[in-house]
């Protein structure tokens, strides 16, 4: 089961059981009632890495057969609607990907952190499907998330509690504190 928390909702996906449809659900922040949504996602597509944008539209990678095979970005908006559809199946380069997180900048992009056999990256796709930027990283993202300002977050594991802080918008900037 994963999780992703934006607007005033929590939604949650996941499998029952191996081999079944992958569900989706929303859990109201005020009354934390359940709301299943009609969308399922057929046993070969699996969510591979989701978030909700501050009007509580749920974005999700969608892959086939594992981490490597990314088909689009599926955006359901509160009630479970499909908003868009965005093909990203030609968005990335390497293969043997895992650790992946994404999260959407205020201009609508997304940015998807991974690991792969060369090292880690971070890619910028806009609302269309292109790949707009993509960057080498020196450190293994466990998180990624876009604050109130706009700025894009993303965690490293660390004994004493570090954070890696990165700008997108201007420039890829890492800052330990």
């Amino acid at each position: 089961l994963n999780l992703a928390v934006g607007g005033d909702g929590i939604y949650g996906f996941g499998r029952r059981q191996e081999g079944e449809k992958s569900i989706l659900f929303q859990v109201e922040a005020e009354d934390g009632a359940v709301l299943d949504f009609e969308e399922e996602l057929e046993p070969e597509i699996s969510v591979r890495a989701a978030c909700a944008d501050s009007s509580g539209n749920l974005h999700m990678l969608l892959s086939k057969r594992g981490n490597s095979e990314w088909t689009e970005i599926l955006t359901l908006d509160k009630s479970g609607q499909t908003i868009s559809r965005i093909d990203v199946s030609d968005v990335k380069d390497e293969t043997g990907i895992s650790d992946l997180y994404m999260t959407i900048g205020t201009d609508g992009s997304y940015y998807i952190s991974y690991t792969h056999n060369e090292g880690s990256s971070i890619l910028v796709v806009d609302g269309k499907g292109s790949r707009k930027e993509h960057f080498a990283i020196s450190v293994r993202l466990v998180g990624l998330g876009t604050g109130r300002s706009g700025q894009v977050y993303g965690m490293v594991y660390g004994q004493d509690g570090q954070y890696l802080a990165v700008n997108m918008v201007y420039s890829l900037t890492l800052r330990l504190d």
